[in-house]
């Protein structure tokens, strides 16, 4: 089974900021780095705040604990990760059981892109000055930005007063830690993201999938591409993170590499498929099975000697037989057959 998280927050926030930013430095001064493959349809990106905010998240043991945790667990105040570990509801999700009621707002930086400043997002929550936050920042703002600090306001707004006090101590421990994790973490944190950056780069280059995916399925990418952002701190736990037209990843080590890229294939056709079949039905319980194993229907013809195996195989043998019998069939039809028949 695939560790997947999709963080929905929401129509706006998720695609809100999703445009991609090539280089440049990040509006709190932290240099992002995103490159383009395979004519701009695929890019492999980090940074630094998304990267911040999982790092926090593993290393209060909030749905991840491994060796990057240990590492750098001592990095910080043992009371301010017990703050995070007390609201991990509140903060995290797991499919099929809860959604944190806070996650869209404790997690939106990672939404941000470099476009906002996250340490100032944090000090306006904490004060409870997000109003100020918002008009500050919406002022020459493009119409998407301004609508999105817009939702976030309405949501905190709508918060009952418990949460919002909740809401300011998880604020005020992201605010603290942000600069201890910049000064002494990012620059090896970086380091590595930068190898795994070109490792994958160079690999993905070769392999062409993005076209595969498309003469698969006869769809096409939009101008946004797809975007493999690698963040430090997730392995061994919930991965495969869509935010917009962004996928969050582990960086691959030696031992797990065929599995991250599988994943990424996966995740690289499930993007296009969410796009341009999906939609809606990736909210319902009883179709998510459905859709995952199609696209590991056709990620296992991309790649073909692969043996991660991650998806339901009995749905992908059904898929297999309807294909056989019928090969004129496309993704909708062989989806909606399928959907008629068993549900």
């Amino acid at each position: 089974m695939s560790k997947r998280w999709f963080l929905m927050l929401s129509k706006i926030l998720c695609g809100v900021l999703s445009a991609l930013m090539i280089g440049g430095l990040s509006a709190c001064g932290r240099k992002e780095e995103v490159s383009h493959k395979e004519q701009a349809k695929v890019g492999v990106s980090y940074l630094f705040d998304t990267n911040y905010l999982y790092h926090m998240l593993s290393v209060a043991k909030c749905g991840y604990d491994n060796d990057y945790s240990k590492k750098y667990r001592s990095y910080h105040d043992e009371k301010d990760l017990a703050i995070l570990k007390e609201n991990e509801r509140f903060i995290t999700i797991k499919g099929g059981e809860y959604k944190g009621e806070l996650l869209d707002i404790a997690l939106a930086p990672a939404c941000f892109q470099g476009r906002l400043s996250a340490k100032d997002y944090f000090k306006a929550l904490m004060d409870g000055e997000i109003s100020t936050y918002a008009h500050k920042n919406s002022e020459g703002a493009d119409d998407e930005t301004d609508e999105f600090l817009s939702t976030i306001q309405e949501k905190i707004e709508a918060l009952n007063e418990e949460n919002q006090e909740k809401l300011k101590l998880i604020a005020k421990v992201f605010y603290d830690n942000y600069d201890i994790y910049y000064e002494k973490i990012w620059p090896q944190s970086e380091k590595e993201l930068i190898e795994a950056k070109k490792k994958i780069e160079a690999y993905w280059k070769q392999q062409d999938f993005a076209n595969k995916w498309e003469e698969l399925t006869g769809y096409q990418y939009d101008e946004k591409g797809f975007v493999i952002e690698l963040v430090n701190g997730i392995q061994g736990g919930i991965e495969a993170i869509i935010i917009g037209n962004h996928d969050l990843f582990s960086i691959p080590t030696e031992a797990n590499w065929d599995y991250e890229i599988h994943l990424m294939c996966h995740e690289l056709g499930m993007f296009l498929l969410l796009e341009n079949l999906f939609g809606e039905d990736i909210n319902d319980n009883e179709k998510y099975m459905a859709m995952e194993a199609l696209v590991e229907f056709y990620t296992l013809q991309i790649i073909e000697d692969s043996t991660a195996s991650m998806f339901d195989e009995q749905i992908i043998k059904e898929y297999e037989k309807m294909q056989g019998e019928h090969p004129e069939w496309g993704a909708e039809k062989l989806y909606k057959a399928y959907l008629e028949k068993e549900l």
